[in-house]
């Protein structure tokens, strides 16, 4: 990664492609003893006149790709003493008939150079240029690969209670009543309708870790395992066809251990993260599992050879329902999660300024995951002078390290081009030039 320079004096420079260029003329006064009517000599001072400089060619604060030669062109013309020199960027260079022309050695970025025209008496002339040379990025348009984020094992899980990690938050979710809400549904079987108004626990542990892509696949996965303890759900139940009369009321499903193994595989697509449940298991014994209702316990007496097909399908179909739920909820708060480190920010009104960091690719492996960001800046012009379409920011050769690229459970890299393009939209924009 390029040394990165700091924020005021690259805005600095910036300013410095439109305000360089002030020309420098200066003469050397000559001193001439004349005499005065009485014969004492006198002396009295001739004002010399420097050499004439006219700079033609770059214009001021030019704009170059990478791939143009930059000809600094002009004229000089004689003032009260013969030319001993013409220098443009320190080198002398040949002003033949009064024209030079050059082609000066150029640097990626921002370059500021001199045009000297000097006389035999030591008069002389200085006029500056300076332009933008290099490939850039035009003004608004999307940076890829612009920042990675790398979240490693212990942002996933560092195996304590404290919300510093993705599964102890997990665990704090799992505890809170407004999470236990969103379990309600409604499911649908052949015999009845079992309405879930809502679920208690005493407790949750969560571990979660990544794993690399399985074979012939690109997308590594996140294994989620919940082990809930002491859950409960409060139901009602409203029989159909022949259980219409038989199966109605209230209901209440309990079991001291409900474990929840979720395989869950991530990615990203048009700059938001993708979610996808592999595979989900509910490894819990069914004869663990009690369903308590005063019409089912009836319904079992009379019909208790129903009961022992009926009893343990509800049973399924509510682990059914719960494994939905659960995954559902898990994979939108991890996906809500990873979206979480993408913005859109706006500012100001004339001119407005814009700035959007979007995901682009999500990688799963071992070591956790990693996240690809695109930036995009872009402002109205405020600099209040004409602009040249070549405009943009600096395009460099920076590329973003190799993944993992920290032991931290949280790290960040940003590219010189992203800051780049992030400066020169904030001077675009007009901001720190009193526009």
């Amino acid at each position: 990664m390029q040394a990165v320079q700091s924020f005021c004096h690259r805005l600095a420079v910036l300013g410095i492609l439109f305000w360089v260029g002030a020309c420098d003329t200066s003469a050397r006064p000559v001193i001439v003893d004349e005499p005065d009517a009485s014969g004492d000599s006198e002396p009295t001072i001739e004002q010399t006149e420097p050499p004439g400089l006219t700079v033609d060619n770059p214009p001021r604060g030019a704009w170059f790709d990478a791939t143009s030669p930059v000809l600094v062109s002009g004229a000089v013309s004689q003032g009260t003493a013969a030319i001993s020199a013409v220098k443009v960027a320190d080198t002398q260079v040949d002003a033949s008939g009064g024209l030079f022309s050059f082609e000066p050695a150029v640097h990626a970025g921002i370059n500021i150079l001199s045009v000297r025209a000097e006389a035999a008496d030591g008069g002389r002339s200085v006029d500056g240029r300076s332009f933008f040379a290099g490939a850039t990025h035009p003004q608004g348009t999307l940076v890829k690969d612009a920042a990675l984020i790398q979240l490693g094992k212990d942002f996933l899980d560092d195996d304590d209670p404290d919300l510093d990690d993705l599964a102890g938050i997990l665990e704090w979710l799992a505890t809170q009543e407004s999470f236990h809400e969103l379990l309600k549904r409604t499911v649908e079987t052949e015999q009845a309708t079992i309405t879930i108004n809502g679920a208690t626990l005493s407790s949750a542990a969560v571990d979660v870790a990544a794993s690399n892509p399985q074979p012939g696949d690109e997308l590594g996965e996140i294994r989620v395992v919940l082990n809930i303890k002491d859950f409960t759900i409060d139901m009602d139940l409203a029989g159909k066809g022949l259980f219409a009369e038989l199966v109605n009321g209230p209901a209440v499903v309990e079991t001291p251990e409900l474990v929840i193994d979720i395989f869950f595989r991530v990615g990203a697509a048009d700059g938001d993260a993708t979610v996808e449940v592999t595979y989900i298991d509910i490894p819990t014994d069914p004869d663990t599992i009690q369903i308590n209702s005063e019409t089912l316990d009836e319904w079992a007496k009379e019909y208790p050879n129903l009961a022992e097909v009926l009893f343990p399908l509800a049973k399924e179909k509510l682990l059914e329902s719960v494994e939905t739920q659960v995954s559902t909820l898990l994979g939108g708060f991890i996906g809500d999660l990873l979206d979480g480190f993408s913005y859109d920010l706006s500012w100001g009104m004339a001119p407005a300024i814009d700035l959007r960091m979007e995901l682009g690719n999500a990688v799963v492996r071992e070591w956790g995951i990693g996240l690809t960001m695109d930036f995009k800046s872009s402002a109205t012009i405020g600099v209040g002078v004409p602009f040249d379409p070549l405009a943009g920011s600096l395009r460099t050769t920076s590329t973003l390290p190799n993944l993992p690229f920290t032991t931290e459970p949280l790290g960040f890299v940003l590219d010189d081009d992203t800051l780049n393009q992030l400066l020169f939209t904030l001077w675009f924009g007009g901001l720190g030039t009193g526009y």
